[in-house]
């Protein structure tokens, strides 16, 4: 019995959107400067959150460049 393996599916190489310039973004480039100065100043997340109309978790990985790595 011979066992044939399925070959790996490729890679798209076409370039993904980034930032505003992605269909599904909310915040823009402004808003991501603005979201980490507030809370380096202390602003509750909570409070940045509501003011942005975003969640907990987004303003999370905003502040910690998880998304938005390009921002500086």
């Amino acid at each position: 019995m011979k066992i044939e393996f399925l070959p790996e599916p490729k890679r798209s190489t076409a370039r993904r959107a980034l930032g505003e310039a992605h269909g599904r973004a909310i915040l823009t480039v402004q808003a991501v400067r603005e979201i980490r100065r507030l809370k380096a100043a202390g602003v509750h997340v909570m409070e940045i959150a509501a003011k942005f109309g975003v969640s907990r978790s987004t303003i999370y990985d905003t502040c910690s460049r998880k998304n938005w790595k390009d921002v500086k």
